[in-house]
């Protein structure tokens, strides 16, 4: 009797619980939306079918130069070779009027006012256009050139157009006294400095005193074939101007050392090496 009230009693309850489970999962099934005020939505665009969309790829811009592509291998002590240097673009001589015109001759490329660090040497005219009288003829530096012996009327040509000395580099042997008679005669300052590989040391000291006076400037230096003027610029350039072994020779070549040939060439460039190990 007292279990079947109990069961009674319990009925109503179960029956209720079992309405409200009902009641809870089917709202639970059921997805819920929160919509967005308008202003805030997003749309959602679906990819493509098939994935994502590839990656595009700007076009490049026509105004910019390309990325550059760097040479050096990856993981290696890599070492960028050695600059070469190469003379600059030969400078021509003036034009010089023939003789009998009745034109002034030209003023040669004195080079006033040009220090000799900033002018290259390659500012000379070679031998097919050198000025008429100055084979070789070649600008060095401030106020100062250099070739090969002049002729008579490039004596005459030297004084015309300003000069004012002439340093003959020679062989000791060699007389020199018709040349120094002709140059005074034009009325330019000679200067005779004895040349050869023996007597180097003295001849360079003598030869960079004389250039670097500016008293005596505009000064000609002249030899007889390229060998003593070309191997004492490249001694002056490494000693007084202080340049490296390759620029030396670089600045030298137009000024007689690239002319030079032979023994006798030999000897000097034996000797110039030789002064600039002991010094």
């Amino acid at each position: 009797m007292t279990r079947r009230l109990l069961f009674l009693t319990l009925l109503p309850a179960l029956a209720l619980g079992s309405a409200g489970c009902r009641h809870c999962c089917k709202r639970s099934s059921a997805p819920t939306y929160i919509e967005a005020p308008a202003r805030d939505r997003d749309i959602l665009i679906p990819p493509p079918t098939g994935g994502l969309p590839s990656q595009r790829t700007l076009p490049a811009d026509p105004g910019l130069p390309p990325p550059a592509i760097s040479s050096e291998p990856s993981g290696s002590r890599y070492r960028p070779s050695r600059e070469t240097l190469y003379p600059d673009a030969l400078l021509e001589s003036p034009a010089i009027p023939p003789k009998g015109s009745g034109e002034p001759p030209p003023v040669l490329p004195l080079g006033e006012g040009v220090s000799s660090k900033s002018l290259s040497p390659a500012g000379y005219a070679d031998r097919t256009n050198s000025p008429t009288g100055l084979p070789g003829y070649a600008v060095v530096s401030d106020r100062i050139a250099t070739g090969r012996k002049p002729t008579v009327e490039g004596f005459d040509r030297l004084r015309a157009t300003g000069y004012k000395t002439v340093v003959y580099l020679h062989d000791s042997d060699k007389d020199v006294s018709a040349t120094k008679e002709l140059a005074e005669k034009k009325g330019l300052t000679f200067i005779g400095i004895p040349t050869t590989p023996g007597t180097l040391k003295a001849a360079f000291s003598k030869f960079a005193e004389t250039v670097g006076d500016r008293a005596n400037r505009p000064a000609y230096v002249f030899d007889d074939d390229g060998i003593r003027t070309g191997s004492l610029w490249y001694l002056y350039f490494r000693t007084v101007e202080s340049f490296s072994d390759d620029t030396a020779q670089v600045k030298a070549a137009p000024l007689g050392l690239r002319d030079a040939q032979g023994e006798e060439k030999t000897k000097f460039w034996l000797a110039v090496q030789d002064y600039l190990s002991k010094r």
